[in-house]
């Protein structure tokens, strides 16, 4: 038999999901910015130098899409609709 879980569950998990979200999504922001910061400071490392242009707009709008989805995070609940549970 499946029913409903509980509402205070239901919150709870949905407090969990949107709290892993953003520390993942602040995640991906760190890396972002550090693989910027090793192709614009250490030359001599040749990172991204098969095509610089290139790979600064890819890091540049994965920039932008990272931090528009931390922002989308913090603004709605990634609570998608009732949990249920099998009995």
């Amino acid at each position: 038999m499946v029913t409903p879980v509980d509402e205070n569950l239901e919150v709870q998990l949905s407090k969990q999901r949107t709290s892993i979200l953003k520390v993942y999504n602040l995640y991906r922001i760190f890396i972002s910015f550090s693989l910027l910061y090793l192709f614009l400071e250490f030359e001599e490392l040749e990172f991204g130098s098969v095509n610089p242009e290139f790979f600064q707009t890819t890091i540049l709008a994965y920039i932008g899409a990272n931090i528009v989805a931390t922002l989308l995070t913090l603004f709605t609940s990634v609570l998608s609709g009732p949990i249920y549970r099998v009995a």
